[in-house]
């Protein structure tokens, strides 16, 4: 029986992204290199600070468009969750930034 839990625990882990991963993917959406920010009217949205800090100026309808521009930037994950459930874009993108902001300093 022990041997059965620890093969589950391995498939666990292994379906988990490394911190290593995390931090590259954190890095490539919170300082995005040589990418275009996101423009909403005049606004620039340029990494997922200033995105998770002007979310009430989006709506359901650009969710699609938001998680093309995530992809972009290196989360291709965190994309096809939103396009997935667009009406939950904002607690996903809400969630994806909780998760990752711990990777970059202050």
């Amino acid at each position: 029986m022990p041997r059965a839990v620890s093969k589950k625990r391995r498939v666990i882990n292994l379906a988990k992204p490394s911190k290593t991963a995390l931090s590259k993917i954190a890095t490539s959406l919170f300082t995005p290199m040589d990418k275009n920010p996101y423009y909403r009217g005049s606004m620039a949205i340029a990494n997922l600070r200033d995105l998770h800090d002007h979310l009430d100026a989006f709506g359901p309808e650009e969710a699609v468009w938001l998680a093309s521009w995530i992809e972009y930037l290196g989360d291709s994950e965190t994309a096809a969750k939103i396009r997935a459930e667009p009406g939950q874009f904002k607690q996903i993108v809400t969630a994806s930034y909780e998760e990752l902001k711990e990777f970059i300093g202050p």
